[in-house]
């Protein structure tokens, strides 16, 4: 890719990493209200079959150069696809006479480990700067690190740890949130700022010195297992649901799984309109009606450990949904 001075440029590439619900996506949402972030690429990689983060980040912004990988975690299927959607976003961007990307963002799903990400993207074949950034949730972070490896793989990794939802936390808990993410990456620079839209330009700014991707370490790491063995992900499908039903399974469904219930997320059709649903453990956000623009798939992402379909079977009311998934 060549700039308007006639040097050759490569976008800065960020991995944006972070268990589920951590806040990876309003992170970005909240970086691109910035207008000085207007060269951006975004790739989103979604665990589950619907693009919910894909839709959400769209809407950030009109035109944004974006692409969505959904062949599951990125981690668990390495091939040619992140490479690929890399050049393409790079390639339509100079095709277009635009100025060329100075950064682009992957968003990976919160169960990615990033060591075999990093490694895919020797394939790239140009020296790409990579900065890895992973979000930490101020207020359950703390119990997902001690709970899930994929966690603390994804902080021994960052580069950058940005303390996501610290404007919900009080001082103390800020303060053990900060202390917990330096003891498990004590040579990451921590981000606490507590304003979303500061916090955010401090996460994608180049204060740190970039890896390449090429690094021996990545490259020499032997391939591995990295299929997440005690994590399922199930796509619902509803039929003829009424929100009051809706809901109630929902809670139910959280009263079954208590702390099993990982990620649920998803565009439900009720009522012939589409609602947005969204939610982290069991805490869930008011439910929001969906832009009739946004292209997007209708189903449940429901994201548990140790549960299988036959569980949800069990669940009252008795709903009528397909399920697909482990």
């Amino acid at each position: 890719m060549i700039s308007p001075d006639g040097q050759h440029s490569v976008p800065q590439v960020f991995l944006l990493t972070g268990f589920l619900g951590s806040g990876k996506t309003s992170l970005i949402l909240d970086h691109l209200k910035d207008p000085l972030t207007k060269n951006t690429g975004v790739i989103v990689n979604e665990v589950g079959q619907i693009d919910v983060d894909g839709a959400l980040i769209a809407t950030g912004r009109n035109g944004l150069p974006m692409a969505s990988l959904d062949n599951g975690c990125v981690c668990c299927s390495i091939n040619s696809d992140l490479p690929n959607a890399i050049m393409t976003l790079m390639s339509e961007r100079e095709a277009s006479g635009s100025q060329p990307l100075e950064r682009i963002i992957i968003e990976t799903s919160g169960l990615s480990k990033p060591s075999p990400i990093l490694r895919s993207l020797l394939g790239i074949g140009m020296p790409l700067r990579t900065t890895v950034l992973t979000t930490f949730d101020s207020e359950r972070g703390i119990d997902t690190s001690e709970s899930f490896e994929e966690a603390v793989a994804q902080l021994a990794a960052a580069q950058t740890i940005v303390l996501t939802k610290a404007d919900r936390v009080k001082a103390p808990a800020l303060k053990k949130a900060i202390a917990s993410a330096a003891y498990l990456n004590p040579l990451a620079t921590v981000i606490d700022q507590r304003e979303r839209t500061e916090r955010a330009r401090l996460a994608f700014a180049r204060l740190q010195k970039p890896l390449r991707s090429g690094f021996p370490v990545v490259a020499r790491q032997a391939p591995a297992n990295f299929n997440h063995t005690r994590i399922q992900v199930f796509l619902l499908k509803f039929e003829d649901v009424e929100w009051e039903q809706l809901s109630e399974w929902i809670e139910n469904l959280v009263g079954f799984c208590g702390d099993r219930l990982l990620r649920t997320k998803g565009f439900v059709r009720v009522g012939g309109r589409r609602v947005l649903i969204q939610g982290v453990g069991g805490t869930f956000d008011p439910p929001g009606i969906v832009d009739g623009r946004l292209d997007r798939e209708d189903g449940l992402v429901v994201i548990a450990r140790d549960l299988d379909r036959q569980d949800l079977s069990k669940i009252d009311p008795p709903l009528k949904f397909e399920v697909s998934g482990a």
